[in-house]
């Protein structure tokens, strides 16, 4: 991805976490960080804080941002790249090695691909 690409797709996920969460920029921001950094984030908060709310938001403009970016190739449906290529950000963060995995220089990412290319898409 090309930072203009990632630009437009960090505030297109930005607008649509908007919709339903108010007062959770910097919280989404640092999310964003996160995805496209492969890092990982921890929301921490007293209940009632929309920190379910907030991820579930996030990962639906997630699954929106796929369709945008079907969008923007000129179609009208999601074919299996487009979620590819957003499955790397989009999961990377949620995958922790086992310690044998790393020992053997195993990445994340290497994993993440090695099940990516094993799915078969749907028919």
């Amino acid at each position: 991805m090309d930072i203009d690409a990632i630009k437009q797709l960090a505030d297109q996920i930005r607008g649509e976490v908007g919709k339903a969460v108010i007062g959770q920029a910097d919280t989404v921001d640092l999310m964003l960080t996160a995805l496209f950094s492969g890092g990982h984030i921890l929301l921490e908060g007293p209940p009632g804080t929309a920190k379910t709310l907030l991820t579930q938001c996030f990962a639906a403009a997630i699954a929106a941002a796929t369709r945008a970016k079907a969008a923007l190739e000129g179609r009208d449906y999601v074919v299996p790249d487009d979620v590819k290529s957003l499955s790397l950000p989009a999961l990377r963060h949620r995958v922790i090695l086992s310690p044998a995995a790393e020992i053997e220089g195993r990445t994340t990412d290497d994993t993440l691909i090695e099940i990516i290319e094993q799915t078969a898409a749907p028919r």
